[in-house]
């Protein structure tokens, strides 16, 4: 499958360990394991979402000689948020007990905590079936999610978010390799791209394509912070917390959108902040608090993949359980 040269992270997304930024730790893990010939048939990836988890999972099936783009029949990669039952794991059984073509089967399961119970438990036994022909590269930003005894059989990599020198570092490499001019890398501009990414590659990458071809340092900054995301996405979870203040039903469905309407926010940096939000009701233990917990459940999983359609199928399932 061809990279998305459309889009900037997918564009300058590390394809070995020498081009990953940040993460020295884990990337060191990785190349000693492929070093020694002992690499483990199961791994587990944690961290934050859009700190290169699954990224780094796809360098290490590279570097077992396979990959989706060079051999498609021995890699298989799925997200559990779109496909979590039993039926799945089924068909992953299946696929595992027939030879590969090349050097190896790879199975890359990203969201692994969004399996089924019953899912879970059915890759536990994989796992403990495993031939030597295959490995399985299981991906969380939820490892309590995941059942422990998955856990304990995994090689666990800790991916973490970038620091402020390795994100200013990556942006600049970026930036230079799309021929843009560096002295619109203001330190306002990096200030505003950690700020909004809080140290997340692929969101501060995907800010930063919205203003590739602005031609001030101003311009970019308002960019990375129009919209007032702070003030909305306070708005909305008010909206979503307590629907019948806003008229409920679809006089509330309506007092969402519009708000999501007025604000150019990156989808996944709203969620983080209805994530936040409704933490604060939880642990304060209002009246809300069931509301708030619902809410977290409601907003959980990522919205890099899905965008601003997951966003709004999220405050679609709050609304309607509202009714």
């Amino acid at each position: 499958m061809p990279v998305n040269t459309d889009v900037l992270y997918l564009r300058h997304r590390p394809q070995t360990l020498e081009d990953m930024v940040g993460n020295a730790e884990a990337c060191q893990l990785i190349q000693s394991k492929v070093d020694s010939g002992k690499v483990p048939h199961a791994w587990l990836f944690t961290g934050e979402p859009g700190c290169g988890k699954t990224t780094l999972a796809r360098i290490l099936s590279r570097m077992l000689g396979v990959s989706l783009d060079s051999n498609p029949y021995d890699f298989y990669e799925l997200n559990a948020a779109d496909a979590r039952g039993i039926d799945t794991m089924r068909e992953i059984r299946d696929r595992m007990l027939t030879a590969p073509i090349g050097p190896c089967k790879v199975f890359l399961i990203d969201e692994v905590q969004q399996l089924t119970g019953a899912a879970q438990s059915s890759i536990l036994k994989i796992l403990e079936d495993t031939p030597q022909h295959a490995y399985f590269f299981l991906c969380t930003s939820v490892p309590a999610k995941v059942q422990k005894a998955i856990r304990t059989r995994c090689t666990p990599v800790e991916v973490r978010l970038l620091t402020r020198a390795e994100l200013d570092g990556l942006i600049a490499r970026v930036w230079v390799a799309e021929d843009r001019d560096v002295a619109l890398l203001t330190d306002a501009v990096l200030d505003a791209l950690y700020g909004a990414s809080e140290g997340s590659p692929r969101m501060a990458l995907t800010l930063l394509d919205k203003c590739l071809d602005l031609s001030s340092a101003e311009a970019i900054v308002d960019e990375i912070q129009r919209g007032d995301s702070k003030r909305a996405a306070i708005e909305l979870c008010r909206i979503l917390m307590e629907p019948a203040k806003s008229g409920g039903g679809g006089k509330a469905w309506k007092a969402a959108m519009d708000v999501l309407k007025g604000v150019d926010e990156e989808p996944e940096t709203l969620r983080r902040m209805v994530l936040a939000y409704a933490t604060t009701v939880l642990i304060g233990g209002s009246r809300l608090a069931p509301q708030a917990y619902f809410l977290i459940r409601a907003f959980e999983g990522h919205l890099f993949d899905s965008g601003r359609a997951g966003l709004i199928a999220a405050c679609w399932d709050v609304l309607q359980s509202n009714k």
